[in-house]
């Protein structure tokens, strides 16, 4: 069975952290055990092209802990019933792409409530829409966003890094800080080399 967290009132599904296990140590990825949620065992995500078997943690960044390294992160936002909800950054890493999708240029129109450089060419009638970055006249997959029921839409960002294949879950509200978190991740990834805290710590 997978596990389950209930993010911003959605009930998302296989939001892992993937650690190779097939991976030499310098390869290996070893995140401070703060950010490190109970995991399991094994797991076969099907929005990934691959099916292997991995060591499995959750990995979540507290919302105070995001809005204080990437500028222009909400850590709250508002929520249904004049509520506030916290912004976590919950992040599954793996080392397969998430699944392919083409886009139709022919189809696409800007999300302007969103963020400028991003589109979509499936029908606004559908739940989910895959999302594009435009990159002069080319569309690059981006991610996926879908209506949170909040009058806005809850997003999965996806971003390669080296080896690694980062999808992280992203409100409306922080979508135009998605470059500076893109960065804040790569930073990270980059410092939990395995190897290079083993030579820290010698």
């Amino acid at each position: 069975m997978k596990p389950i967290l209930i993010i911003t009132g959605l009930l998302l599904t296989g939001l892992l952290f993937f650690i190779d296990s097939h991976a030499t140590p310098a390869q290996k990825l070893c995140p401070p055990a703060e950010f490190l949620l109970p995991g399991v065992s094994a797991s076969t995500d099907q929005n990934f092209d691959i099916a292997d078997t991995y060591e499995v943690a959750s990995l979540m960044f507290p919302a105070e802990y995001v809005a204080g390294h990437v500028p222009g992160y909400h850590a709250e936002i508002n929520w249904l019933n004049n509520n506030t909800l916290k912004q976590p950054l919950y992040i599954n890493i793996r080392t397969v792409p998430a699944k392919a999708f083409t886009v139709n240029p022919s189809a696409v129109r800007a999300i302007a409530d969103l963020d400028a450089s991003l589109y979509t060419d499936t029908p606004s009638d559908e739940f989910s829409w895959n999302i594009s970055r435009r990159e002069g006249e080319n569309f690059v997959p981006w991610g996926s966003c879908s209506d949170n029921f909040n009058g806005s839409r809850s997003c999965f960002r996806n971003l390669n890094v080296g080896k690694y294949w980062l999808t992280y879950n992203v409100e409306a509200e922080n979508i135009a800080a998605y470059l500076q978190i893109d960065q804040f991740l790569v930073t990270q990834v980059t410092a939990w080399s395995c190897n290079q805290q083993r030579q820290v710590e010698n």
